[in-house]
């Protein structure tokens, strides 16, 4: 859009540098003093470059520029987004796969706690039944020793005991007999006594021994399920941690993308805006004001002759106007041109938008400066008496596009003063 307007305002330039022929240099060397003073430190055309945007296209390309920067922000900040949503991802994988593994320890370990236990009781049974025998022995082992002992001292029945006895010889057989098996019993018993503490004893030593392997395995199941309830809190840590950076990301794009769209929206109020201006000035065609207060002496696309006698091709109105004269925009827009230029004296272009330009010439003083943006009635130059000395006075012209047209069906009609003749 710049481009164009810079190729437009060029080709405007251009065309008004051909418009004014060269004077006679006899005709004018009374003349000579009073344009080489306008002219001091005045700009050639050929020199002349104008290649300033519209300040509201500048803002547009100033609000693109920024949102392309920030959609590349946004972009970069989604992939860092997304990174640490694969990361979140992982972790929460890896938390869930350690809790099914902590949950199987926890399985194992109470298993290996429940088993323990159990063993334990069996235990605790095992030595209250060797207590118990233990005790029974105790009670029982006097009698032993001394119906052992009676038999010891009694001795075998022989025939001196069966001779001087008193008892039969039948009685004393049969006691002896009776004796001899209440040993054998006592013997039997004690035996038995010695081997059910035996393999009691057996049963409590393997049982105290797997119930050592049991403590071993549930100590080290507590070892592995710490490892893991570290390993899980570190990960819910880290987890804690991705998920706050994963949080400021959004923010963050959340952030840009209310920015993007700010500036988004801004270029839409900016083109209302300048929508707004260009056609302000469009609906307000035959309504204008004139550029300065003064009587129109030519008309548009007429032939006057000048104060040599020459007539010349006229492409815009001259108003002749009272020395001092204020001179104003007719309408808002962008100066792109003020100062002097050769053919014109000082000039003033303003750029008002929708291909439509206004050029007043012939200036005393321009009070403007180019780039600037102006407003309907703004002053933009004082008109001086140079311009009536060869020419009927202030010159005035409207463009659209590249082609003039007629000034006054851009003025309104009442605020116009006409000669009554033209010549």
């Amino acid at each position: 859009m710049g481009n164009h307007a810079e190729i437009r305002e060029g080709v405007i330039m251009s065309t008004l540098q051909q418009k004014r022929p060269v004077y006679n240099l006899l005709r004018v060397t009374p003349f000579l003093l009073i344009f080489a003073m306008q002219g001091t430190g005045a700009y050639s055309f050929d020199e002349l470059v104008v290649s300033q945007e519209p300040s509201a296209e500048k803002q547009i390309d100033s609000y693109r520029e920024s949102i392309l920067n920030l959609e590349g922000n946004i972009a970069v900040a989604r992939g860092e987004d997304n990174q640490f949503k694969r990361e979140e991802d992982k972790i929460i994988y890896d938390i869930r796969q350690l809790d099914l593994i902590l949950a199987e320890h926890q399985t194992k370990l109470r298993k290996l706690q429940e088993n323990s236990k159990k063993y334990r009781e069996i235990i605790k049974g095992t030595e209250g039944n060797l207590q118990r025998l233990h005790n029974r022995r105790d009670r029982e082992a006097p009698l032993l020793q001394k119906r052992a002992s009676a038999f010891y001292k009694m001795g075998r029945l022989g025939l001196l005991n069966a001779t001087f006895s008193t008892r039969t010889l039948p009685d004393l057989i049969t006691f002896n007999n009776a004796f001899e098996e209440l040993l054998t019993y006592d013997s039997k018993l004690l035996a038995a006594y010695e081997e059910t503490l035996k393999l009691h004893q057996k049963s409590t030593e393997a049982l105290e021994l797997q119930t050592a392997e049991l403590d071993n395995l549930v100590a080290q199941e507590k070892r592995e399920r710490d490892k893991v309830v570290t390993a899980r809190d570190n990960l819910e840590k880290v987890l804690t941690d991705v998920q706050g950076k994963h949080g400021l990301r959004r923010k963050a794009i959340q952030r840009l993308e209310k920015e993007s769209q700010r500036l988004t929206e801004a270029i839409s109020r900016v083109k209302d805006e300048v929508t707004l201006e260009q056609q302000e000035f469009l609906k307000s065609k035959g309504k204008l004001p004139m550029p300065a207060d003064g009587i129109v002496r030519t008309r548009f696309h007429s032939w006057p002759r000048n104060k040599f006698g020459e007539q010349e091709y006229c492409k815009g109105i001259e108003i002749e106007t009272p020395d001092g004269a204020s001179v104003r925009a007719i309408g808002a827009g962008k100066v792109i041109f003020a100062g002097y230029l050769e053919g014109y004296g000082n000039a003033v272009i303003i750029n008002h938008g929708s291909h439509l330009y206004t050029v007043t010439a012939r200036l005393g003083n321009v009070e403007v400066e180019a780039g600037k943006t102006i407003k309907s009635g703004t002053v933009i130059g004082i008109a001086g008496d140079a311009a009536t000395l060869f020419t009927r006075g202030l010159y005035f012209e409207v463009r659209q596009g590249d082609k003039q047209v007629d000034p006054l069906k851009w003025i309104d009609s009442d605020q116009v003063q006409m000669q009554l003749k033209f010549s």
